[in-house]
C-alpha cells in the first residue's frame, strides 16, 4: 500500500517535449484505489482469524468471506467492464483453499 502511495509508475500527460513526468497510482487516481488493496487484505486477516478459532461455525464464516471476495471480484469486473478487479480473485481462491485445508486438518 505504501508503494502505491509513493512510487511513481504512471506517466502523466504533459505538453512539454521529452520525458514525461510520472505519478504514483494514488497520485494519479486518488486514495480510493487503496480500497482495492485493503478489501482483500482485510478479508485475509478475517479468514485467518476465523480459521484460528477452529470451530465449525467459524470455518463456515471463513468460507463465506472467501467466497465473497471471489464473487465481489467477478461482479466488480463485470460492472466496471474492466479486468482490473479480477486481480483479487486469486486471493479469494487461495483463501478458499486455506479453508478447505483447515477443514481437512480439523476433521
Amino acid at each position: 500500500m505504501l508503494l502505491a502511495w509513493r512510487v511513481p509508475v504512471l506517466s502523466v500527460a504533459s505538453a512539454s517535449p521529452g520525458p514525461q513526468p510520472q505519478a504514483s497510482v494514488v497520485g494519479a487516481h486518488g486514495v480510493t484505489v487503496l480500497a482495492l488493496v485493503a478489501i482483500p487484505l482485510l478479508a485475509t486477516v478475517a479468514v485467518a482469524a476465523l480459521l484460528a478459532l477452529a470451530s465449525r461455525p467459524a470455518r463456515l464464516t471463513a468460507v463465506a468471506v472467501a467466497g465473497a471476495v471471489v464473487l465481489a471480484s467477478a461482479v466488480a469486473s463485470a460492472w466496471l467492464r474492466s479486468p482490473l478487479p479480477l486481480w483479487a480473485a486469486p486471493t479469494g481462491l487461495l483463501l478458499l483453499a486455506a479453508c478447505e485445508a483447515s477443514r481437512r486438518v480439523s476433521g
